[in-house]
């Protein structure tokens, strides 16, 4: 859901939006209600409310492929999940989120970190502007 969902979106919105997804996926009543807690608690958050002024400006990028040669010339791939214009008195750049489960982030933390480390390489290779990488568990 947080891959689609209108980053300004309703309660309405994010609970039609987790029937949607309840059926494609034949969640259970307990796991709909889990993802609206979950997408409405992550939607509020500071870094999605920051993402939310950037998308108005047409600045963020959602479930967006990079590529980044490495230093050995080998290709590092992956599929970022957030990343978002920033322009302020302490930073000027692009801010990449990656979302993680508590479950997920606990059992490969240091893989993570180094994913999100590649993205933000990438992102910087692309845009030659800097980036910062945020991971945010959900």
């Amino acid at each position: 859901m947080l891959a689609s969902i209108d980053l300004d979106a309703s309660t309405e919105a994010i609970q039609a939006s987790a029937a949607l997804h309840g059926r494609m996926f034949a969640a259970t009543q307990e796991e709909i209600q889990a993802a609206i807690t979950t997408v409405g608690a992550t939607l509020g958050r500071p870094i999605m409310r920051r993402a939310t002024v950037s998308a108005a400006k047409g600045e963020i990028r959602r479930e967006v492929p990079v590529l980044l040669t490495l230093e050995n010339g080998s290709i590092a791939d992956g599929v970022l999940d957030l990343a978002f214009r920033e322009q302020t008195s302490d930073f000027d750049g692009w801010s990449v989120v990656d979302f993680k489960t508590d479950q997920e982030f606990s059992t490969a933390a240091n893989d993570y970190i180094a994913q999100v480390d590649l993205y933000v390489r990438a992102v910087q290779a692309a845009t030659e502007l800097p980036a910062r990488g945020i991971i945010l568990v959900v």
